[in-house]
C-alpha cells in the first residue's frame, strides 16, 4: 500500500514539474511574445484614443449661450426634480421646440451667438473630423480586439 502512495506521489510530482516545464517553455516562445505585442500594441492604441476623446471634451468651440432661461418655482420638489437635469438641457414650450427643429441655424445663431462663416465652418468641420476619426478608430479597435481575441484562442497550446 505504501509502494501504492509513493508511486502515486512520484507521478503526481512528475506531471507538475512536466506542466511547469511546458508552461515555462511555451512562455518563452516567439508565439506567446507575439500575442503579448499584439495586446500591448492594442491597449497603447487605446490609451491613445482615450486620451484624444478626453482632449476633445475641452475643445473651446468660441460659442457662448445667451439663453438664461431657469425654473423659477417654490416648490422643493420640481426645483429637485430640475437640478437632475444636465445643465445644458433647457425647459422650454413645445412650441419653441418645433420652431427650434424646423430651423435649427436661426436658434443656434440666437442662443450661442455662433456666426455663420468661413472660419466658423472650417472650426466645425474640424471639430466633425475629429469626432468621425474617433468612431473610426473605434471600429478599428473592435475589430483588432476580435482579430486578437480569435488568434488566441487558435495559438493557445493545448496544455
Amino acid at each position: 500500500m505504501t509502494d501504492f502512495i509513493i508511486g502515486l506521489m512520484v507521478i503526481i510530482w512528475l506531471t507538475i514539474l512536466v506542466y511547469l516545464f511546458l508552461s515555462e517553455l511555451y512562455f518563452r516562445s516567439r508565439r506567446f511574445k507575439a500575442i503579448k505585442r499584439k495586446i500591448d500594441t492594442y491597449t497603447k492604441e487605446c490609451n491613445e484614443l482615450n486620451d484624444h476623446i478626453e482632449a476633445m471634451k475641452n475643445v473651446d468651440l468660441g460659442f457662448v449661450s445667451t439663453y438664461n432661461g431657469k425654473l423659477k418655482c417654490s416648490n422643493p420638489n420640481i426645483n429637485s426634480e430640475y437640478l437632475k437635469y444636465n445643465r445644458t438641457t433647457y425647459k422650454c414650450s413645445s412650441d419653441t421646440l418645433d420652431r427650434a427643429q424646423k430651423n435649427p441655424f436661426k436658434y443656434i445663431h440666437k442662443y450661442f451667438n455662433v456666426e455663420f462663416n468661413e472660419k466658423t465652418l472650417e472650426k466645425l468641420e474640424n471639430i466633425l473630423n475629429d469626432f468621425l476619426a474617433v468612431e473610426e478608430g473605434k471600429e478599428k479597435l473592435k475589430r483588432q480586439r476580435e482579430e486578437i481575441i480569435k488568434s488566441i484562442s487558435r495559438e493557445l497550446p493545448f496544455i
